[in-house]
């Protein structure tokens, strides 16, 4: 017997259904086909195929086939944290057509 929590069994102490106003409600037709992916070498690999109405019949499966991260944004409403990337640039002025005003020089160039 296995006896490993599957990931909804971890998170069900956590469950938090957002308000309505954060996440509507939205009436999908039943044959809106559901992939899930994941990226590969060679392009992407479909995880899961399924359809709005059999969601309901597919819970297990969804529930090992889905990411962690999306499991924990779907059920307890928590965003994934991305680190923070830091870009540097440095602007310069638009060339200056006749009879245009120049821009005035910009600080630390």
């Amino acid at each position: 017997m296995n006896t490993t929590p599957t990931p909804l069994q971890l998170l069900q102490a956590n469950i938090s259904i957002p308000p309505s106003s954060e996440a509507p409600l939205l009436a999908l037709p039943h044959s809106t086909v559901i992939y899930i992916s994941e990226e590969t070498s060679f392009g992407w690999t479909t995880a899961y195929r399924g359809a709005v109405g059999t969601t309901g019949l597919d819970t297990r499966d969804l529930e090992e086939t889905m990411p962690m991260w999306l499991l924990e944004y779907l059920l307890t409403n928590k965003v994934p944290l991305v680190p923070v990337m830091k870009l540097g640039f440095v602007l310069l002025p638009y060339p200056v057509r006749q009879g245009e005003e120049q821009l005035p020089d910009l600080l630390n160039t």
